[in-house]
């Protein structure tokens, strides 16, 4: 499926295996897989064929809060959740990019691992992505959110 979607893995999923050399601690709450609009059919229909079920967001949720994301759908099944967030147009790792972080902006695909920032990011270190603060130079809430659960997993962000 990942193949013919062109689809990508990314968020703590990607970055753990970044890290694979490391003992990660942290739980994996869910997976993030990233594909086109057009892929979004196929996508829910593959994994309800695993007995998946389907629940799509009234609108992308703040957490993928980005103008590449068009819309996300949750794959549930027990207490397995992917979030399958499909990307407005170009490629799906468009919103990757956008991420709050450098520590964020990575994706494997079945025959690629790809991280922006390897050296930093194997460093436990990351910058915060100008894009996500506010006008005044402010982190906004949810992007504070973010960083500070990556500060506590042991990263360190330049100021």
């Amino acid at each position: 499926f990942m193949h013919t979607s062109n689809a990508v893995i990314s968020g703590s999923s990607a970055l753990r295996l970044i890290l694979a050399v490391v003992d990660i601690t942290w739980p994996i709450s869910d997976l993030d897989l990233y594909i086109l609009l057009s892929s979004g059919p196929s996508a829910t229909e593959f994994f309800h064929r695993f007995g998946y079920d389907i629940v799509p967001y009234p609108r992308p949720k703040t957490k993928y809060g980005s103008k590449k994301v068009r819309s996300v759908i949750a794959a549930v099944k027990g207490s397995q959740k992917i979030d399958i967030i499909l990307s407005c147009n170009g490629r799906p790792i468009l919103p990757i990019f956008q991420f709050h972080s450098t520590v964020v902006m990575n994706y494997f695909t079945p025959t690629t691992i790809f991280s922006a920032y390897p050296a930093l990011t194997l460093q436990f270190k990351g910058l915060i992505n100008p894009m996500a603060c506010t006008r005044h130079h402010m982190l906004p809430p949810r992007t504070l959110r973010a960083v500070t659960k990556y500060a506590n997993r042991g990263f360190e962000f330049a100021s």
